[in-house]
């Protein structure tokens, strides 16, 4: 009988100690995001193609800031409007079947590609700072204000 008790009593702390202990919160995987260009180097009147890879799905915006400083909004776009990607998915853009090309135009310098990702389809720039006409959207900023906003509009968003 005392041998019954003591296994009874044994079961119940360990329903007790394991009913008490909880698992420690999980840190969401941060969300990374890869872009890549088909060479190192151009040429005026040359085509781009980039490659984009995130780790989870998410929203791509991508950004041209040309080497004058001009911004324009190259993905998304009038021929290439779902700008969802799929984790761990390669995405080549623009596809081959777009009927859309990225040309180098110059002047010679150096161009730059800002990729922003976000979980959900929000509006990262002010519509009212983006034409409306073009196949690629001028922004209607410098590149550092636009540098500047986007990094505010960034840290303004939930992290979620």
């Amino acid at each position: 009988m005392n041998r019954y008790r003591f296994i009874l009593g044994m079961l119940l702390l360990v329903f007790l100690v394991n009913g008490c202990y909880t698992q420690p919160p999980q840190t969401p995987e941060p969300l990374i995001i890869e872009v890549q260009v088909d060479k190192p180097v151009y040429r005026i009147g040359e085509f781009i193609v980039l490659t984009v890879r995130s780790n989870q799905d998410c929203y791509l915006a991508l950004y041209d800031i040309s080497t004058e400083g001009e911004v324009s909004q190259i993905f998304p776009n009038r021929y290439a409007s779902d700008n969802l990607i799929r984790g761990g998915q390669i995405y080549r853009i623009p596809t081959q079947a777009d009927s859309f090309d990225y040309e180098i135009t110059g002047p010679p310098g150096i161009e730059r590609v800002r990729a922003v990702c976000t979980q959900k389809n929000v509006n990262i720039v002010d519509p009212s700072l983006v034409g409306k006409q073009e196949t690629f959207p001028r922004i209607y900023q410098t590149s550092p204000q636009f540098e500047s906003s986007l990094n505010q509009k960034l840290q303004t968003l939930p992290t979620d």
